[in-house]
């Protein structure tokens, strides 16, 4: 966050103690150890299940940041049954790459229950991240897939001894197929998993795609790297119509969770929260859909589908298929104004190190792998694209600029 967000949250939050870490300390500033040395302290407060023990801000890939409140039942819940329902071992050594926010950092804290150990990197940076997995012989860690994708690069350019390392984690976004694949031919030695879930659980996860679904999936069973698996024995998922009715398999709709893990409100947001959970139900703003097996595939947050000439298409399948290409290391995609269709598919791409490729080639890769009306109209190339502190590309940030412009020339 920078400066004028941070005091925004922080007015907001109207915290009684706060803990920033500053760098150097300064003169008026205690150090640890005379904290330590202090007695303790004597009135400490009752606690119950139903109190508030965190608010959690949303990343605000899609507006705002939200904040989430996490109540003591609630993290206990999610946390009991993330830790046993994933397998965590007292020998494991975990990889922290994240900033010290947000749900992934808590698995930090987590892991000092459990008895784990914690390496945890201040700031993300792919050649030290694989640094590190070779110096401590890291066992686990968990990334976005942006995070995977330089993870690749990096090791692709310099390989480690990263043979410690037994599983890798990623979420939190949609993950194209063939950085998966990539991903395992890069580090043979891991298991893969993927997990669903959202600031709003509480740091819990909704779904899961195990192990043995990446293996049948390498295998040959290559559907099943497009969806996130099936729901966690601790959660409820289904999928709803517009009409508020449940979706039949296969049939797109809002993703609903549902479980003792769920947030209890967005703080000081009442009209939000009830429209976000209703009858108990989160309803999370992605759209996706599940087959008659259970299994959920994602499809696109509900605010970036693309209604281009009356048909409705969803980013994360053109980003699955430029992704295919040889040549793309990142893609994003959005629509943008277009007065003949309403919107046109737009495609922004970062292309891998060293490699070459045209728009026109791009485009007519899609052709051959998508239905005409999803082939995006328009190819843009990056350096690279916009993030957020987690890592996650900011869709809503690069897409800002083309509706503002249009906006703008109306208004003239």
């Amino acid at each position: 966050l920078v400066q004028h967000e941070f005091r925004e949250l922080a007015s907001q939050a109207d915290p009684r103690v706060e803990v920033l870490d500053v760098g150097d300390a300064q003169s008026d500033e205690a150090a640890y150890a005379e904290l330590l040395a202090n007695p303790p302290v004597q009135d400490v407060p009752t606690v119950s299940d139903d109190d508030l023990a965190q608010i959690c801000y949303t990343t605000g890939s899609t507006g705002n940041p939200k904040g989430a409140m996490w109540m003591h039942r609630a993290m206990m819940h999610a946390m009991s049954h993330t830790l046993l329902e994933l397998g965590f071992r007292r020998d494991d050594i975990w990889l922290h790459c994240f900033p010290g926010a947000g749900v992934p950092c808590i698995f930090a804290i987590w892991g000092a229950l459990q008895g784990f150990t914690s390496v945890i990197m201040p700031r993300y940076e792919p050649n030290e991240a694989l640094d590190l997995v070779e110096c401590h012989g890291v066992t686990r860690t968990i990334l976005v897939p942006t995070m995977l994708s330089a993870l690749c690069a990096a090791y692709e350019v310099k390989p480690r001894n990263v043979t410690s390392l037994r599983t890798i984690s990623y979420g939190s976004a949609p993950t194209p197929p063939a950085l998966v694949r990539r991903v395992a031919k890069n580090f043979p030695g891991a298991v893969l998993e993927q997990w669903y879930g959202s600031t709003e659980g509480t740091g819990g996860w909704f779904a899961q795609l195990p192990p043995e679904d990446h293996a049948r999936a390498l295998a040959g069973e290559q559907w099943l790297l497009e969806t996130c698996g099936r729901a966690m024995h601790h959660a409820r998922i289904r999928v709803m119509s517009e009409d508020g009715l449940p979706c039949q398999p296969g049939e797109v709709g809002e993703i609903c969770v549902s479980g003792a893990f769920l947030m209890a409100g967005y703080y000081r947001e009442p009209e939000l929260t009830a429209q976000t959970i209703r009858d108990g139900w989160l309803y999370t703003g992605d759209m996706g859909r599940l087959d008659e097996n259970s299994y959920l595939t994602i499809v696109d947050r509900k605010k970036f589908m693309i209604i281009t000439g009356g048909y409705n298409v969803y980013p994360v399948e053109i980003e699955n298929a430029l992704a295919d290409h040889q040549a793309v290391s990142e893609v994003c995609v959005f629509g943008v104004p277009d007065p003949k269709w309403g919107e046109a598919v737009h495609a922004l791409v970062v292309l891998r190190s060293g490699a070459s490729a045209s728009s026109e080639e791009l485009i007519a890769w899609c052709r051959d792998n998508l239905a005409a009306f999803k082939v995006p109209k328009t190819i843009e190339f990056r350096d690279e694209l916009m993030r957020g502190a987690t890592g996650k590309i900011l869709k809503r940030a690069e897409r800002n600029p083309y509706w503002t412009k249009t906006s703008t020339s109306s208004a003239a």
